[in-house]
């Protein structure tokens, strides 16, 4: 649902159910959610040095603040400063604490890109592990660095739950 410009009333207009519903209820609820959503961005790389592959050993972790205490993670995408020129960078996003993949598909940018927002495989949200508690570790693997690909930022966006 996105945020849709109310109405303006005029005088004597009889106001229906779904008017109301539309335009005060649903953008309510639409401005509530933005209020809530938390965008991190974690420099994994800095953007002149080369991606490492390794799947044992996370490229980097954060702990969860307590800001995101019971939040769900609900989208994820990597930014890389210089693009593969052969293979697909992949990486993976994982609750350390619990030893769980917070992704069912992990995230991958397509040869000669810099983001993953338009890879031909979107990532996916494990909604059986998507929700991180104060005090856990979230760490990102490179599991396929691809080659010559320089810098690398997580983007992970939480929503907080009321």
């Amino acid at each position: 649902m996105a945020y849709k410009t109310p109405r303006t009333w005029v005088t004597n207009e009889v106001v229906t159910a779904a008017m109301m519903n539309q335009n005060v209820r649903d953008n309510v609820s639409e401005v509530f959610k933005r209020a809530n959503t938390k965008t991190l961005i974690i420099n994994v790389f800095t953007e002149d040095v080369l991606l490492v592959a390794n799947d044992a050993t996370p490229a980097h972790s954060f702990p969860i603040p307590m800001e995101l205490n019971g939040a769900k993670l609900i989208n994820a995408a990597a930014v890389v400063n210089i693009p593969s020129t052969s293979g697909l960078p992949e990486i993976r996003v994982h609750n350390l604490t619990n030893d769980t993949a917070m992704l069912s598909t992990n995230i991958t940018i397509d040869q000669n890109e810099k983001t993953s927002y338009t890879a031909t495989t979107p990532m996916a949200i494990n909604t059986a592990n998507d929700t991180v508690t104060t005090g856990q570790r979230v760490g990102m693997y490179v599991k396929v660095k691809g080659t010559d690909t320089r810098g690398l930022d997580v983007i992970l966006t939480f929503m907080v739950q009321s």
